[in-house]
């Protein structure tokens, strides 16, 4: 028995005695009997009737209170299902290639979703499997050297051929480790990530993105025998794109809120950025080094004493630990209304149910039953009678007996989920129905955790074939999160359905900011106080239309759109800085604005002024 219905049982027993007696003086013809003289009742056979009928009143207010976060479950799982999956482990990765073993002039490719198996972690049989989340594009180069420059002196002697005011340059050299010569490689991008590194990766990134006014590609001898000027454009940021999520698309879900999933779990996501153009530009190099100089507008004088080669990484890619697999088959039992979804029965705490891809039900004679479920909005009239439907309800785990007396391995127990089949209060019947085949996407719940990287040749080994000399963790694995649909957490998602483009942007004193700050809570969490003060720093939020040119080729289209100006406090991101933060929320309002308008967003800080305005970008939303 729970504290919970102890506390129910007492205020029925209460209520019957106090408002009885209180029903029986307004009606003493009707229920006179009822009034009692005193709170101790003489008859035991009386009082007993009255416990008994208090046992059952606070039984039946238990199970009321019960169903409320399956109520909100469900509705959840109609509007918003990517608020009821726990978030699993994220990390960003460096592969180091193996130019060894050959040339590699046309480069070596490692897809996206390609396995990074671990090490067995300590004290298990398991090891952890993570999943990349983009195209990684290996070159046997590597960074000789990131240099920052700001005195006129240092950016008169570069001789840059651009006719503008620059106050800064970043040069970036490059190097090939196997002899060959630039110009024999097929090389026409570069995937560039910019480690945190107490806040560096996110001003250098800001700086580049903000303040570059052009960008030069040319070899480093002297006389300069050649050089490409490419412009601002080519250096751009990807983390948005749906090739490169990290979560799976929800098609029922706007993309904007996995945004806001991925950055509170790993904000270092954000830190990539992809420089085209290089192939025209290098294809005259016979040397096997170059420089690339991005011109800058502005300066930040920080940078030039904590920049250095390691301030950039080339071959990296963030990382998730959530994979494909096929549950242990679930045999039938009518006697329960549903069934505990138990991944792999040897390790039941090693894996954690992330979602259900396909579930599959077998009679006795061999016929195999599809089960869709109950809340997708595919499907056709009538298929559940022949196909099925089920609902899946998550439960936080309770630790177990050895977990009292041991105590846990780590802070996260995770979840636990149940397959019920038919309708929700109508469970599906069928006595040839023998057992369940599912097909999920889970993860090793907290095993990441107990990860220690750098410990070893590499922290991952490849299941493919590449030139691969080490896998590297760049960041430690995050803590896995719980599903934010669980207890009274459930109630506040709700809330999720008045906070809309409009809210947002509410011309009321504030008003805007609350609503966005609101908004960025639901994703942040209550259990860091790093995301909870990011939360705060959105000090302000202010709306105004305008007109623009769009950003689009053929003839000129000008259009009305939306300038948002979001004011952030800096002191609020120390570790990471604000222009992560910022430019996912750049991209969510984008994606909340209809495809014949646009959004251009300006970042402002009490010490910068304006710190950054991102380009016009077209509207996202599509209207019937």
């Amino acid at each position: 028995m729970t504290p919970e219905f102890l506390r129910l049982y007492n205020e029925e027993l209460a209520y019957m005695r106090d408002m009885g007696a209180e029903f029986a003086r307004a009606y003493p013809k009707i229920a006179g009997r009822l009034g009692m003289e005193s709170s101790e009742v003489a008859d035991p056979y009386v009082e007993r009737l009255l416990e008994g009928f208090a046992f059952l009143a606070a039984r039946v207010q238990l199970k009321l209170q019960a169903r409320f976060p399956d109520f909100t479950q469900h509705l959840l799982e109609l509007v918003y299902p990517h608020f009821l999956a726990p978030i699993p482990s994220m990390s960003v990765v460096e592969f180091e290639p193996d130019a060894e073993t050959g040339r590699m002039e046309r480069g070596a490719l490692v897809p996206r979703d390609t396995r990074l198996i671990s090490e067995v972690v300590p004290g298990t049989i398991t090891a952890c499997e993570f999943r990349t989340a983009r195209d990684v594009h290996l070159w046997p180069i590597e960074v000789k050297a990131l240099e920052y420059f700001q005195a006129a002196s240092q950016i008169s002697s570069l001789d840059l051929p651009l006719r503008k005011q620059i106050r800064a340059v970043i040069r970036l050299r490059l190097r090939t480790t196997n002899g060959v010569t630039f110009g024999k490689l097929a090389l026409n991008s570069l995937n560039l990530h910019f480690p945190s590194d107490g806040g560096i990766g996110g001003a250098l990134l800001q700086r580049l993105m903000a303040d570059c006014c052009g960008i030069v590609v040319r070899p480093v001898d002297r006389p300069v025998p050649w050089q490409e000027i490419l412009q601002p454009g080519c250096l751009r940021q990807t983390f948005d794109a749906a090739e490169e999520a990290l979560l799976p698309p929800m098609p029922r879900a706007f993309e904007g809120y996995r945004l806001l999933q991925e950055y509170f779990t790993l904000p270092e996501r954000v830190l990539f950025a992809e420089l085209t153009g290089l192939g025209d530009a290098i294809q005259s190099s016979e040397s096997g080094e170059i420089e690339i100089l991005f011109a800058l507008d502005r300066a930040e004088p920080k940078l030039e004493r904590q920049l250095g080669k390691r301030s950039v990484r080339l071959f990296a890619t963030p990382a998730i630990n959530l994979f494909e697999r096929r549950t242990d088959p679930i045999r039938i039992d009518d006697s329960r209304p549903d069934h505990h979804v138990v991944i792999d029965r040897v390790r039941p705490m090693d894996l954690e149910l992330h979602s259900l891809l396909e579930v599959a039900g077998e009679r006795s004679n061999g016929e195999r039953i599809a089960f869709r479920p109950f809340y997708s909005i595919s499907g056709t009239p009538g298929e559940n009678a022949t196909a099925g439907c089920y609902t899946l309800r998550r439960e936080a785990r309770l630790p177990s007996s050895t977990v009292q007396l041991e105590g846990a391995r780590t802070g996260y127990l995770g979840s636990e989920a149940f397959l019920a089949l038919g309708e929700p209060g109508t469970p599906m019947t069928d006595p040839e129905l023998r057992q369940l085949s599912l097909r999920c996407l889970c993860s090793n719940r907290d095993l990441p955790m107990l990860l220690v990287p750098g410990d070893g040749e590499s922290d991952f080994a490849l299941e493919i074939g590449a030139p691969v000399r080490s896998v590297r963790c760049l960041t430690q694995p995050t803590p896995p999160r719980p599903s934010a649909a669980e207890g009274d957490v459930a109630w506040k998602l709700i809330s999720h359905l008045s906070l809309n483009y409009l809210s947002i942007t509410d011309t009321e004193a504030g008003a805007g900011a609350d609503a966005l700050r609101e908004l960025l809570s639901l994703y942040a969490g209550t259990d860091s106080p790093g995301r909870a003060k990011q939360v705060a720093g959105v000090v302000s939020v202010q709306t105004a239309p305008v007109i623009r040119r769009l950003p689009a080729g053929g003839q000129a289209a000008i259009a009305r759109g939306i300038e948002v100006t979001l004011g952030l406090d800096e002191a609020a991101y120390e570790g990471i800085g604000i222009f992560p933060l910022a430019s996912v929320l750049a991209r969510f309002f984008a994606r909340h604005v209809s495809i014949n308008s646009f959004t251009e967003t300006v970042l402002t800080t009490q010490t910068q002024g304006e710190a950054m305005r991102w380009p016009v970008m077209i509207g996202r939303q599509a209207t019937l």
